[in-house]
Order: C-alpha cells, then sequence, then structure tokens
C-alpha cells in the first residue's frame, strides 16, 4: 500500500507541476499582453495635434506646445517644441549638453536665446536626426528662431538681421560616373 500512496503522491506532484506551468504561460501572455496597453496608454494626445510620451523626459512633457519649429542643414532634421519653464533644453531625451558633448558647438545652438536674452524663459524639447553634430546643432538652431520668430513678431527682424532664420541649402554633390568624385577626375594618362 506504500507504493500506490508513492505513485499517487507522485501523479499529484506532476499534475501540480504542470498546472503551474500552464497558469505560468498565460500569466506570461496577460504580462505582455498587459505590457503592450501601457505603452498605448502612456501616448497622450495634446489640443495641438502633437502627442508626447508621459514617461519620456520628466517634466519638459508637461505644458502647453507654444511653438514649433523644423530646422534642416544638410541630411540633419530638428523637429523643436518650444514651452513655457526655466530653460531646460532637452536634444533627444538627453540635456543638450551632454548630448553635444563640446561647448563650442553647443554654443551655436544658444546663439539666439542668448541675442533675445530669454535663454531661462522657455524649455525645448528637441528630436533631430540624421548628418554629423556640426550639422545637428545648425539644424536646432534653425529650429529655435522658428519657434522664436513664431512666438512674437518683433523677434522676426532682430533673427532674420543675423541670419539665424535663413535655411543653408548646401549639399553634398552627388558623385558622376567617370569621376573619383563629384568633379574630381582619374588621373589622366596620354598613352
Amino acid at each position: 500500500m506504500s507504493l500506490d500512496n508513492e505513485l499517487k503522491d507522485k501523479e499529484k506532484d506532476k499534475a501540480k507541476s504542470k498546472d503551474i506551468k500552464k497558469s505560468e504561460a498565460s500569466n506570461g501572455s496577460s504580462k505582455k499582453s498587459e505590457s503592450k496597453t501601457n505603452k498605448v496608454s502612456n501616448v497622450k494626445k495634446q489640443p495641438n495635434g502633437t502627442s508626447t510620451n508621459s514617461k519620456s523626459s520628466g517634466n519638459i512633457c508637461k505644458g502647453k506646445v507654444l511653438s514649433q519649429g523644423v530646422g534642416r542643414r544638410k541630411s540633419s532634421v530638428a523637429r523643436v517644441y518650444l514651452k513655457d519653464g526655466e530653460g531646460n533644453i532637452m536634444v533627444n531625451n538627453v540635456d543638450y549638453k551632454t548630448f553635444f558633448k563640446n561647448h563650442f558647438i553647443y554654443y551655436k545652438l544658444l546663439e539666439p536665446l542668448n541675442l533675445l536674452d530669454c535663454l531661462k524663459s522657455y524649455d525645448f524639447k528637441i528630436n533631430v536626426n540624421g548628418g554629423g553634430l556640426n550639422s545637428q546643432v545648425e539644424a536646432v538652431r534653425l529650429g529655435i528662431s522658428i519657434c522664436l520668430s513664431k512666438l512674437k513678431i518683433e523677434n522676426r527682424s532682430i533673427l532674420k538681421d543675423v541670419g539665424f532664420l535663413t535655411t543653408d541649402s548646401r549639399i553634398v554633390e552627388r558623385k558622376k560616373p567617370g569621376h573619383k568624385k563629384a568633379r574630381k577626375s582619374f588621373q589622366f594618362s596620354k598613352r
């Protein structure tokens, strides 16, 4: 009889382990569906039509977007969103000093703000991609200038005189067939 009891105990243990595995599998799939719904619920629609992720970049996402602008330089594109604040500038959800590590480069980003003396007046959320650091910072500068000119009409003439509202449309010329680069030819051989 003890063998029968042992066999019954083993069968019960196997059944329990199968039940546990089934419940873990069902919990895992429900966790996946919960995470999908959480991702969808974190995105909030704003009245002006833009959407923000509530988890990203702390307090910079709160508040109404006062102005927005797009700056381009070479192959870089920068989308700039301006809000009231205390001077926070976030580039790709990172502080601008850590994104543009060289202070000569991020000084270009601050030029329109220093010119208008509004460095501590607004918060900026900037998404930038493409190109190198120099073209990215020049695209951001153009986007910030556009935002500030949309915000107040008197800013436009000040920024335009300095040249911050002019898009630099120079891009890399394409390589031509039969040439080494865009204009450079192969070495000429007479014979």
